[in-house]
């Protein structure tokens, strides 16, 4: 079965974007209201995503208990449902790594929705 994707509320863009490693740890997360987002990486390294289920604002942010960490292994593409809060891709063991992005082209100004952890850190256990 095809993904359902919802990329109606703008322009489509499929591109790739090259991320320098963070490591294993992350101290902001972030959704988007208005778009499924679907990643990909075009390295042969796996890679890992932390989620969470939509909670509809960022005052209502995920706790720890809240995440899920998943390994992405290279040649998955995985797809996010609207609203999903997610850190990531995370990755170590390479200075960078390229990811394919197909969201919408006004996304990451209009419809970027982030939490900063105060005073902590995830760290991913791998």
């Amino acid at each position: 079965e095809d993904a359902q994707l919802v990329l109606h509320n703008g322009t489509p863009r499929f591109y790739i974007m090259r991320l320098p490693t963070i490591g294993h740890s992350f101290h902001r997360i972030t959704y988007h209201r208005d778009v499924t987002q679907c990643l990909g990486s075009l390295s042969p390294h796996p890679w890992y995503i932390a989620v969470a289920a939509p909670s509809g604002s960022v005052e209502a942010y995920p706790k720890e208990e809240d995440l899920r960490l998943f390994r992405v292994p290279h040649g998955t593409f995985i797809k996010m449902h609207e609203a999903t809060w997610h850190a990531g891709p995370l990755f170590d063991g390479a200075e960078h790594l390229d990811f394919y992005n197909l969201e919408l082209s006004d996304t990451n100004t209009v419809d970027h929705n982030t939490h900063e952890y105060d005073d902590t850190e995830y760290y991913v256990q791998l």
